[in-house]
């Protein structure tokens, strides 16, 4: 049974908005990664900075879609030219969407960080509740098999998009150790240098 769980906001503490039509775009920064590493948690953090908000290849009506909604997630199930920063964990899943990408924040989770972060989500079909440790014990041959199966899939992740010919800005990520990282300096250098 679930031990702890986090809860939304009562209400949201800024205002980010959509590109409007004249600020519209063709091609898109990606903000990649393997499942559960980070990437919620650094969409809010890029919608507070820009106050733009961004979007996603995953779709709206699938019930973790409809709990980022819930949360503030206003761009979930959006990859056109109303947002420019779309989170997708492609190739890992393909997005019910595609868009083109330009440019690519790659997020990176320590694999047994983020692979146990997954087997809690797809447990618990929720973002925000964690398993007892009994329960390891209890599917412990699920949870093997899971770990063995995963940590290939995290490789070939990686081995994709560290071999796109884009420009790439890669963010260790690791939302349960301590205070989140600030993607600001490497958002800015990555601003600058590419003039995103």
């Amino acid at each position: 049974m679930p031990h702890r769980e986090l809860r939304a906001p009562s209400q949201r503490l800024y205002r980010a908005r959509f590109l409007r039509p004249e600020e519209a775009v063709q091609r898109h920064i990606g903000l990649v990664s393997y499942p559960r590493s980070g990437n919620s948690m650094v969409r809010g953090l890029l919608e507070r900075l820009t106050g733009i908000l961004t979007g996603s290849d995953t779709k709206p009506d699938f019930t973790l879609s409809r709990s980022l909604i819930d949360y503030g997630m206003e761009g979930e199930g959006i990859c056109d030219g109303s947002v420019e920063i779309v989170k997708t964990h492609y190739p890992e899943r393909r997005g019910y969407k595609e868009f083109e990408i330009a440019k690519a924040i790659v997020l990176v989770r320590n694999p047994f960080d983020a692979i146990d972060s997954y087997f809690n989500m797809a447990f618990t079909n929720t973002h925000n509740v964690s398993l007892e440790e009994s329960i390891y014990e209890q599917f412990r041959r699920e949870w093997e098999l899971l770990v063995s199966h995963e940590i290939r899939i995290w490789a070939r992740f990686y081995t994709f998009w560290f071999t796109r010919e884009i420009p790439l800005l890669a963010i260790r990520c690791d939302p349960t150790r301590g205070t989140p990282p600030s993607p600001c300096r490497p958002l800015n250098r990555l601003w600058s240098a590419a003039q995103i």
